[in-house]
């Protein structure tokens, strides 16, 4: 089974979980009031790429990283091919 991960920083949290497969980051969660759950990410939902890098062949490692961005604007692109774009808080 593909190691599960969380897509955050410790320190504001973005509030969603991966877990990582071949086809990309599959979200198995998403916190209520969160900034994921603001923009409509859903449990199943699968993500292709972060900030326009696609997940595709990356490690587990790599894809954690990348995943784990502490960037304050983070875009996912979406199996879909859709993207949506969460905004870190600022506390």
């Amino acid at each position: 089974m593909p190691p599960r991960i969380e897509a955050s920083s410790p320190e504001p949290s973005l509030g969603v979980a991966f877990t990582i497969t071949p086809a990309g980051a599959q979200v198995i969660a998403i916190m209520p009031g969160s900034p994921a759950a603001a923009v409509g990410l859903k449990a199943g939902s699968m993500v292709t790429s972060v900030n326009g890098d696609s997940l595709a062949s990356m490690s587990a490692a790599a894809a954690s990283t990348l995943l784990r961005t502490r960037a304050n604007l983070i875009t996912y692109g979406m199996a879909d091919g859709g993207s949506v774009t969460l905004a870190r808080p600022s506390y």
